[in-house]
């Protein structure tokens, strides 16, 4: 092989590199509604309550989704459960959401999604006194 060749070999291997790295983070999805409409690339929504649906968020728009983590702000809605949960009213206010440690889940083998997410509301929540932020496994 001439050097030349090799040189050119080289360059366009590394030229290629950030595509590969670019196309394997848009692969990274997250399970959205409790994982019962499966993974999604950035989905506009997270259930974070799965029983009841007593606390998400919607209209999310992704600041960054990378093949690491993914960042995001929307509105949260969250239950008073006054007087009880059943009969309770939502709130809203805004919240960011956090996705993290991408794998797999167990049986979804060959899917690649976000494992675990956080959620923060940026000015406390609007329920009554709950906590601030959360996470949990991402899988359903």
């Amino acid at each position: 092989m001439s050097r030349f060749l090799a040189v050119a070999l080289g360059v366009a291997a590394l030229v290629a590199l950030p595509a590969a790295t670019s196309s394997a983070a848009s692969h990274v999805k997250a399970f959205d509604n409790c994982g019962l409409g499966g993974a999604h690339f950035k989905p506009h929504g997270f259930v974070f309550a799965c029983a009841d649906h007593g606390l998400y968020i919607k209209h999310v728009r992704w600041s960054a989704w990378g093949s690491r983590s993914a960042r995001g702000r929307g509105t949260g809605y969250a239950n008073d459960c006054n007087p009880d949960c059943a009969d309770g009213h939502f709130h809203h206010a805004a919240m960011t959401i956090t996705l993290s440690r991408p794998g797999t889940c167990p049986g979804h083998a060959g899917v690649r999604v976000f494992r675990r997410v956080r959620y923060r509301w940026v000015h406390g929540d609007p329920a009554g006194p709950g906590p601030r932020s959360g996470s949990m496994s991402a899988c359903p």
